[in-house]
């Protein structure tokens, strides 16, 4: 009887953490959206429907404009912005900023528009494990470096000082050889 008892404990147990560790990797699917975009709307529509929605993967609503006519930057603006730009310099070239909804998906998928086909991504996500590029951005964790071109400037002006002295070294050479 005491190791029934402790068999369907054990199991109880497991259950518990099964369910607490998937609650903790689902995949988190980002909407950048402004308000009232009909695109968007359908988009939230489209991934609330899905069967393995809040199963495997959450749905985080992001204001990138307040409203579709006036564009007038939302809360999440500068973070939609990095996003973005993250995104398009690791080959994303479909995903922006001047428009909505921007749906961004673990480090696997990030573009604008409306998008019937993200069960298959999602569920790739899910499998490998949620990259959330989004809160790392966030955080901080990632910080996009700006193009530094004054290692190049350095690089050219000694190459042209070099080239000057190796010039004029040569000319005194010639004049003294005279």
């Amino acid at each position: 009887m005491k190791k029934a008892f402790l068999f369907v404990i054990g199991i109880i147990s497991a259950f518990v953490f099964m369910s607490s560790v998937n609650a903790e990797e689902m995949v988190k699917v980002y909407i950048f959206e402004a308000g009232g975009c009909p695109a968007c709307e359908a988009q939230l529509e489209y991934l609330e429907s899905l069967d393995s929605y809040n199963k495997t993967f959450t749905i985080i609503r992001k204001e990138l404009y307040v409203d579709h006519v006036d564009w007038e930057k939302g809360a999440d603006y500068d973070l939609g912005v990095k996003v973005a730009q993250y995104f398009n310099k690791h080959g994303f070239r479909d995903a922006g900023y001047t428009s909505t909804p921007l749906v961004v998906v673990s480090d696997i998928y990030a573009k604008n528009g409306y998008n019937s086909a993200l069960e298959s991504v999602i569920a790739d996500a899910y499998s490998k494990g949620d990259n959330d590029i989004v809160s790392k951005i966030a955080n901080g964790e990632i910080v996009e470096e700006k193009e530094n071109h004054v290692g190049v400037l350095i690089a050219i002006g000694v190459i042209l000082v070099g080239g000057v002295a190796a010039l004029i070294a040569v000319a005194n050479h010639d004049t003294k050889n005279k």
